[in-house]
């Protein structure tokens, strides 16, 4: 999915409907289910709602997500453990989202900068050395 208004794309692992209630489900294999996973799952079911949201497969019925888990299964044992996402809890992961994205476009664009710079340097074009 990807959608320019909200400014990133994204690939959800799994969507279910269970009685008329969309569930998406964020699925982790790690320590244990950290804030990075339900951020990352809010962001998909805001990006899965959004009206400008282009999509490699039909997803255009849905306008709401009903509940967002979050599972987590082991790496080296078979334990597991899920996480519902409160209702209470989604603007603020969201948020929180959404300010790491941007400090990650930051980044994304000092380093494009850099490697110019560094190629300018490297034909003999740029004025500073780097």
């Amino acid at each position: 999915m990807f959608n320019s208004d909200l400014g990133f794309k994204g690939t959800l692992d799994d969507l279910a409907i269970s009685n008329g209630n969309v569930i998406l489900l964020e699925y982790k294999t790690a320590k244990g289910i950290y804030d990075e996973a339900k951020e990352q799952a809010v962001a998909y079911s805001k990006l899965l709602i959004h009206h400008n949201t282009k999509y490699l497969i039909d997803f255009h019925g849905i306008f709401k997500v009903n509940e967002i888990w979050v599972i987590r299964f082991g790496k080296e044992n078979p334990d597991y453990e899920s996480v519902q996402i409160k209702e209470s809890e989604i603007e603020e992961l969201f948020e929180s989202f959404n300010h790491k994205l941007a400090i990650l476009k930051i980044r994304k664009k000092r380093e494009i900068v850099w490697k110019l710079k560094q190629k300018e340097a490297a034909n003999g074009n740029g004025k500073d050395q780097v």
